[in-house]
């Protein structure tokens, strides 16, 4: 079939109105630092990884603060990735450019402010609360009005997906390993996770879980305030790809009721299970939006009882991203760009 020729560009614009165009002074440069990454998102457009390598060089850095300096009418740098908080050259990027009076955008997920080594980073957007600090202070602040609250302690297992992509391809290569009688990678653990329990991590190794439980306990005092004290904590690596289980220990400074309890923590996102019914696990977690619960009275102390409790990690943490987003989104000044 014949097709009929593309329209005269400037006679199109002409038709509709609209005069030449003519090219302004720009006002902001986007600069990509690299395609590192903390995390392996799929939906990626430019595919960054915790694999990738290409990083932007100090030399051409250096080249756009020159070019930032030579050019006053580009008033916005907006650095992108991968995460560019992972390229050698962003702090001294941003500092550089900010130190001209030009705005900056750091296209930030965030997450990898919570990696090690970024604790100087800071930053006024909000962060998005460990998902361990959410299910624990969902579930203490409302089993707290089922009464007085004197101890609280929680035994929390970590499954390896809180580590990415990088910590689950380790715990299955590990475990294929393993039925194979070939050495163990551990660039990641420092340590054997397959089939194992892990109060602490090797040496070598960049994760601490002493850093997650600290940053779990920060997390549950924004959340909590001076509601509750954090309870004590114990986090274990166990050796399961996705989801959190808790085993936790609440004592009462009175004696309460088994089901007064579990109407108390009843309601959004939890589930309470029949004992009739299969427990929370790792597996009955994963994909729910809710925390699944079970509760027990403790054999030998009078209003002492354990809840053992399962939540899909990254569901809950995705479900967290989207409500702050949503109220983020009603807070943003409309207009120009902020």
């Amino acid at each position: 079939m014949g097709q009929s020729p593309a329209p005269d560009f400037a006679a199109a614009l002409g038709a509709h109105g609209l005069g030449r165009l003519r090219r302004a002074a720009p006002t902001t440069l986007q600069v990509n630092v690299g395609k590192r990454c903390n995390q392996a998102c799929q939906h990626c457009h430019v595919d960054a990884g915790p694999n990738r390598t290409e990083v932007m060089t100090d030399s051409v850095a250096e080249r756009i603060v020159t070019l930032l300096e030579g050019h006053p009418s580009i008033e916005m740098l907006d650095v992108t990735g991968g995460a560019p908080e992972l390229a050698p050259c962003f702090r001294m990027l941003v500092s550089r450019a900010r130190r001209l009076g030009r705005r900056v955008i750091d296209r930030c997920n965030l997450t990898v402010l919570l990696e090690p080594g970024h604790e100087d980073l800071t930053t006024t957007a909000v962060v998005i609360a460990h998902p361990v600090a959410s299910v624990l202070a969902l579930l203490l602040l409302r089993a707290r009005t089922a009464g007085k609250i004197g101890t609280m302690a929680a035994t929390v297992f970590e499954p390896v997906s809180e580590q990415g992509k990088r910590g689950m391809d380790e715990l299955h290569q590990q475990t294929v390993n393993l039925l194979s009688f070939t050495a163990l990678p551990k660039e990641v653990f420092d340590e054997q996770v397959a089939f194992n329990m892990l109060g602490r991590f090797g040496e070598s190794s960049s994760i601490s879980l002493k850093n997650i439980e600290n940053r779990i306990a920060s997390h549950f005092e924004a959340i909590a305030g001076k509601s509750l004290p954090v309870p004590s904590l114990m986090l274990v690596q166990a050796p399961t790809f996705h989801a959190h289980t808790f085993s936790i220990y609440i004592q009462f400074e009175g004696e309460i009721d088994a089901s007064a309890l579990g109407k108390a923590l009843s309601g959004d996102h939890v589930t309470i299970l029949d004992p009739a019914e299969d427990g929370p696990s790792n597996v009955s977690a994963a994909g729910q939006g809710n925390v699944l619960v079970s509760v027990r009275p403790d054999a030998r102390n009078a209003g002492g009882f354990w809840i053992w409790a399962a939540a899909d990690n990254l569901k809950i943490a995705a479900m967290s991203a989207v409500e702050c987003a949503a109220t983020l989104s009603t807070m943003r000044p409309l207009g120009k760009v902020q």
